[in-house]
């Protein structure tokens, strides 16, 4: 297989065998179509790309031609008599391992990708957003990988994406995509990986961002954020004016990328990915000393505050 062999299908209908398939031009462009034999394809390197995943380490890995989201026009495909009696894809599937039925209802799937449907399927179309994310057509891989996430509210799903997401976002240098991701709130929690982003927008921390990340700072007494969510947020917002003159935690400009250490995170689920693109080593905050001490200060500070106030509006009473 060649690169032209795996170039985004540019047809909004196809046939394979006596089978004629049509899907909407957006789903059309973000397709892999080959017509060569599957069993004849080299998985060896094929695009090179430069990925700097905040690390200050860039380098250029190559992205192998073996994509497992391609459509071989040459594998068989019919229609299943009942598609409830056809077993569910294999995990980790790809379009080569399905077998003809399953091809049928994954290709009869793509005319309307919001329709429900076996996970697995979701994900052999996922696969190749994600490479179009890094080396093709980025904007409409983005929305259509938001549409999924509206469409099919699988955790796997969700949280692949999320990373994928936002790191490629980074790669891209679209800061415009970073910002309407926490705009439209499609980040269900901060994280390290919402961090890093946060520090590459030059965001400072706000209370509800501090309080998002509590929990995966060692150390934190977290009776009160359960017990009195709106006065210990009204307070942590009060011992952060004092200390730093504004209801925020300076951040983008306080910690050095460089400096801190890194974890292994899974970025893609696209296993044709090499693992130096997929399971990258990430700046980790929370493995950093200076930033989960000063966090950790500002709650014990907070929790104390707390149970002050509580002491004396009990003996108000």
């Amino acid at each position: 297989m060649n690169d032209q062999d795996i170039q985004p299908a540019k047809i909004q209908c196809f046939a394979i065998g006596s089978c004629r398939f049509l899907v909407p031009p957006r789903t059309a462009r973000l397709l892999y179509l080959s017509e060569e034999d599957p069993s004849h394809v080299s998985f060896g390197p094929s695009i090179a790309i430069s990925l700097d995943m905040l690390s200050g380490q860039p380098g250029v890995w190559q992205l192998p031609q073996g994509e497992p989201s391609t459509i071989y026009s040459r594998l068989p495909v019919n229609e299943p008599a009942n598609t409830d009696e056809i077993p569910r894809p294999s995990y980790y599937p790809s379009y080569v391992g399905l077998s003809p039925e399953q091809r049928w209802i994954y290709l009869t799937w793509l005319r309307d990708i919001a329709a429900p449907i076996n996970i697995g399927y979701v994900f052999i179309y996922y696969y190749g957003l994600e490479r179009q994310l890094l080396t093709g057509e980025f904007d409409l891989s983005f929305e259509e990988i938001l549409f999924l996430r509206q469409h099919h509210k699988h955790n796997s799903l969700l949280a692949y994406s999320n990373a994928a997401l936002l790191h490629s976002c980074i790669y891209r240098k679209r800061k415009d995509r970073l910002q309407e991701l926490y705009r439209n709130e499609e980040l269900e929690r901060l994280g390290n990986t919402g961090l890093l982003i946060a520090h590459h927008l030059g965001y400072d921390l706000s209370q509800e961002s501090l309080i998002n990340i509590s929990s995966e700072v060692d150390g934190i007494n977290r009776r009160y954020i359960k017990t009195q969510p709106e006065l210990f947020a009204a307070i942590l917002s009060e011992v952060l004016r004092e200390k730093y003159g504004d209801a925020y935690l300076p951040f983008a400009g306080r910690y050095q990328i460089a400096d801190l250490p890194s974890s292994q995170q899974i970025l893609f689920a696209n296993i044709s990915f090499p693992q130096e693109i997929r399971t990258p080593l990430i700046p980790n905050f929370f493995d950093y000393g200076p930033f989960s001490d000063e966090v950790r200060k500002l709650f014990d500070e907070t929790h104390q505050r707390v149970k002050v106030r509580l002491k004396e509006g009990r003996k108000r009473r």
